[in-house]
């Protein structure tokens, strides 16, 4: 097993050359809890990101607000680290199903660094949902 390459911004020209051989423009499954602001309040709400790609994400709403939601920042931390990435976007939809109220969020222009790092975050949980995906099939 080799260890992972440290990615070099510097010299990766968009986030698909970060990571070889994948594009994240198509959502990938994620299940991740994060917190999210409404723009404009000081509040940070908890939810879950069900699903994320590099243009945006739908979220199942912990918390919400009375306000109506039409630019929302997603503050996304992997498990485990202390580093963040702030998403910026637009509710382009939003619904409620078995009482819960789930948003899609479509992102503003990330700058390269946070959608490297996103990049890597989905990477990482793919990785990990592919190979918990393979062991289920050996196990049956």
């Amino acid at each position: 097993m080799t260890a992972p390459r440290a990615i070099d911004a510097s010299t990766a020209r968009t986030a698909s050359d970060a990571v070889p051989g994948r594009s994240f423009a198509v959502q990938q499954p994620i299940g991740l809890d994060a917190q999210y602001q409404v723009e404009g309040l000081p509040l940070w709400l908890r939810c879950h990101i069900v699903d994320i790609s590099t243009h945006g994400a739908s979220l199942l709403l912990v918390d919400e607000v009375a306000d109506p939601l039409r630019t929302v920042v997603i503050d996304v931390r992997a498990p485990g680290r202390a580093d963040r990435i702030l998403l910026r976007g637009e509710v382009h939809h939003s619904s409620f199903a078995d009482g819960r109220h789930r948003i899609s969020v479509a992102f503003f222009d990330t700058g390269i660094f946070d959608e490297l790092a996103l990049c890597e975050l989905i990477a990482h949980h793919t990785a990990r949902h592919d190979r918990d995906a393979t062991a289920a099939l050996r196990l049956s």
